[in-house]
């Protein structure tokens, strides 16, 4: 949050307008080949099971085309009663998934019926969600 701090600082400082925008799980069209979305696609398609490292894991998956269409309408500055003081916005659908629901969620898409192989995960588990207080633009997923 070191970077958070200075962009408020700065902004304060100089009567900036400034928003911060956290953003969540993101993914969608053009992204990475080797990330998770495509390669669950790729096994959709190709109907080919594909293995979950962490398929517990839960995140609060957001699609590109959401985040595109929020993500304009938060640079209308004019929009905030307080525009001057900084903001913070965890751009977030609040819907969270384990990475094997979302999973099955994309292969239900598809009406693909390969097996999803969930592996054990001995390490920590993680949950990459923004908590439902801290949404301040909270939108419907695509998914």
């Amino acid at each position: 949050y070191i970077f958070t701090n200075i962009a408020i600082n700065l902004a304060e400082r100089y009567k900036a307008k400034c928003r911060i925008v956290r953003l969540f799980q993101v993914y969608g069209e053009g992204e990475s080949n080797r990330r998770l979305y495509k390669i669950i696609i790729k096994s959709a398609k190709n109907n080919k099971s594909i293995k979950l490292n962490n398929p517990h894991e839960r995140r609060d998956f957001s699609n590109i085309a959401d985040i595109k269409t929020k993500f304009l309408e938060m640079c209308n500055f004019k929009k905030s009663q307080n525009f001057m003081k900084p903001e913070i916005w965890h751009l977030a659908s609040g819907d969270v998934y384990s990475i094997y629901e979302f999973t099955k969620k994309i292969y239900e898409k598809y009406n693909s019926n390969i097996k999803i192989i969930k592996m054990n995960f001995k390490g920590k588990l993680y949950h990459h969600i923004s908590d439902e207080i801290s949404i301040w633009n909270k939108f419907k997923s695509k998914l």
